[in-house]
């Protein structure tokens, strides 16, 4: 096979809904074509019906048109959000059930594979890549669910394995999981890749530890997102005037619902403690104005499984009741990459509940304060950028320890943006070095 021929095929393409999500693909296919530029990239969606996919990709495509997006080679559970009728639904997700176990037969008859168009691109790829983001991981109980489930999501990987296609677990979290079904398989599927890259210390450790992938497999790496350059002061004005923000003079909050099953009735003491954060940055006048930004949020014509909106005018009321209408400002629209990072690199400063808003904002030049809200991802990324103390647990957050958090850095607000600037260029040199990990794979 000629370099000219070489083609990656990157799996796991999670919708633009959330615009973290979003940028993990962009800044994927980035640098990658910059790594390889000969090559020919396809991207598997997360979808399997076409005209779901149709709509579901506005950003990445918007970035880089060229680029064919396939249907996930076994029908999806999320084909069947839309679905109105409860009965319908049911029925669809018995299907998906059939439809992912019978899936079994291409790895028992790797030939067959060839007849499915996903499944012969794996095959003819000279790597798989399954795109950063965490998604091994399982929660307590619901053990066939979580089996079947990370089944479903390995089958690419499995295919590429049964056909002598080399694969690469890219800027991953893994974990937590709790079923030892769960753990034994994805210890399976694991094993059989060429590379595990972890974008933090304690998904390496847990592969090296727990799940005792061989070491020389894992490479300890940054989150991909770090691999996207910072917005310029042109782009990041426009935005401004787009929106009639006045930079540097308003402080961005970025919140989503928590992880654990019954968290949307749980809003109101996350809102408390955003509220009481607001307060003090308005009445010390650290910033001038709070904007709320939905960084998950819905497309015109794509419905995802989740969005920020709700919980977003939950907090826009609390702080219009403490605050006045006059102080506060929601952004409650779909935010590409791009746009996302602009207005938070318009911000003074930005807490956020979602990981990406406050990479991008650290991107753009803009402290960020992010709460860990579930698994290690968030923790582990800031303890390997060195900012150990602009994190919060969700279990220990207090209004009082945003604030503390925020006021330590306001007390030298340049030296900590040139300390972060240096961490974030570091990091940003880190993230166009990983595809080399595996060159030897693509350009062999």
């Amino acid at each position: 096979m000629s370099a000219e021929s070489k083609s990656i095929t990157i799996v796991h393409g999670l919708p633009d809904t959330n615009s973290g999500g979003s940028a993990l693909g962009i800044a994927l296919v980035n640098v990658l074509l910059r790594a390889f530029p000969k090559a020919r990239l396809s991207y598997v969606s997360s979808h399997a019906d076409p005209e779901i996919i149709r709509t579901a990709y506005p950003f990445i495509l918007e970035e880089h048109p060229d680029l064919e997006i396939l249907p996930y080679p076994v029908r999806a559970r999320s084909d069947n959000y839309l679905t109105r009728s409860s009965l319908v639904r049911k029925l669809k997700n018995v299907w998906w059930v059939f439809a992912t176990l019978g899936s079994v037969i291409f790895l028992v008859f790797p030939f067959l594979g060839r007849w499915n168009r996903t499944l012969r691109h794996v095959g003819d790829s000279s790597v798989v890549i399954s795109r950063g983001t965490q998604i091994f991981y399982d929660k307590k109980g619901h053990i066939l669910q979580s089996l079947l489930s990370k089944y479903w999501l390995c089958i690419p990987l499995l295919y590429a394995w049964r056909v002598k296609v080399p694969f690469v677990v890219y800027a991953q979290t893994i974990g937590p999981i709790h079923s030892p079904w769960v753990r034994k398989f994805m210890q399976f599927v694991l094993r059989k890749a060429t590379y595990v890259l972890p974008r933090e210390q304690y998904s390496y450790d847990y592969l090296k530890n727990d799940l005792e992938i061989d070491v020389d497999k894992i490479v300890l790496v940054p989150d991909s997102v770090f691999g996207l350059e910072s917005p310029t002061d042109e782009e990041i004005e426009r935005v401004c005037d787009e929106h009639q923000l006045q930079r540097g003079k308003f402080a961005c909050l970025v919140v989503r619902h928590y992880m654990e099953k019954g968290s949307e009735g749980q809003s109101k003491p996350l809102c408390d403690q955003f509220v009481e954060l607001a307060k003090h940055i308005i009445d010390n006048n650290i910033c001038e104005q709070i904007v709320v930004a939905t960084q998950c949020h819905h497309l015109p014509e794509y419905t995802g499984f989740e969005c920020d909106s709700k919980i977003s005018h939950e907090l826009l009321e609390r702080l219009t009741a403490a605050l006045g209408a006059d102080r506060v400002k929601l952004i409650d629209k779909p935010l590409s990459p791009r746009e996302a990072m602009c207005i938070y690199g318009a911000a003074k400063y930005l807490v956020s509940v979602r990981l990406h808003a406050a990479i991008f904002s650290m991107i753009s030049g803009t402290p960020a304060i992010a709460v860990s809200y579930w698994g290690s991802k968030t923790r582990g990324i800031f303890q390997m950028l060195g900012f150990d103390d602009a994190f919060i647990e969700k279990e220990e957050m207090t209004g009082n320890g945003l604030i503390a958090k925020l006021d330590r850095i306001e007390h030298d607000y340049a030296g900590y943006c040139d300390s972060m600037a240096k961490k974030v260029s570091n990091a940003y040199q880190q993230a166009q070095q990983t595809p080399h990990t595996f060159a030897e794979l693509v350009s062999s």
